[in-house]
């Protein structure tokens, strides 16, 4: 099967969570939530418009709780992600196209970096290159 990759990567204090979402145009689904590179979360399905999870976080306040949600839009996927009311902005964002079966993940080499957003379209992204890169 050909499944379409989207990936946001948040950092938060010590850790990386890294969200990703992957779809065929079957319209099989499948997300995963990864914090320090554990997997917390995992679903998949055919014709599910939107997900989230949520996770307990210990912030410099006390405890707090991780929001996620994902949503399908008409030709991109939104990643929204909070901790309370307190909405946090992507650092990374990657996109990639692998062949595999219902529930595999290609490695992280074949992730390609676009402009970090909270919508990554599905046809259009590219290649990101940081300012640094010139």
């Amino acid at each position: 099967m050909r499944l379409y990759g989207q990936r946001w990567v948040y950092r938060i204090g010590n850790h990386t969570v890294t969200i990703d979402n992957g779809f065929s145009w079957s319209l099989w689904a499948q997300e995963r939530m990864l914090v320090n590179d554990e997997t917390t979360h995992t679903t998949d399905g055919y014709m599910v418009p939107s997900r989230s999870y949520q996770e307990g976080w210990l912030t410099s306040l006390g405890d707090g709780m991780l929001h996620v949600s994902l949503t399908s839009g008409v030709l991109s996927i939104f990643c929204e992600a909070r901790i309370d009311e307190n909405r946090l902005q992507p650092d990374e964002c990657f996109v990639t196209v692998w062949s595999g079966a219902k529930g595999s993940w290609p490695d992280n080499s074949s992730w390609k970096p676009i402009k970090p957003a909270h919508g990554i379209r599905v046809i259009t992204s590219r290649p990101w290159k940081s300012p640094s890169e010139g």
